[in-house]
């Protein structure tokens, strides 16, 4: 299975679990699927910042006319939302602020701090 393809695989997972009406027999109960929630998102962050890493290093975002690889990210944000019409507004890029820390420790912004889309 590609990257792609297991994206996708996740999204199906995403919408089927977003679907899901959810209640909690006790506050503790909330509180662990709360923290599951917030580890799944990190995760996702983190594959945000490597893929834009991987971009930024390749320069891949100057192929397409960019400067920065925050403006490319913005511009694929917006987008992919256009192309995209059906998606839910949850799918919708939300990353505000990404700090990137080098391998001599100095850490750079990846993202802008204002939401792309």
């Amino acid at each position: 299975m590609t990257p792609m393809e297991r994206l996708d695989r996740l999204h199906g997972l995403l919408d089927e679990i977003h679907a899901e009406t959810v209640s909690f027999a006790s506050v503790e109960d909330a509180a662990v699927y709360a923290g599951l929630v917030e580890q799944a998102a990190r995760k996702i962050d983190a594959l945000a910042v490597a893929v834009l890493d991987s971009v930024d290093r390749s320069n891949l975002h100057r192929d397409d006319g960019f400067s920065t690889v925050q403006s490319w990210n913005a511009f694929v944000c917006r987008t992919t939302r256009v192309k995209q019409p059906g998606v839910p507004a949850w799918h919708a890029c939300s990353m505000t602020s990404l700090k990137l820390v080098t391998p001599t420790g100095q850490a750079r912004s990846v993202v802008s701090s204002s939401p792309c889309c």
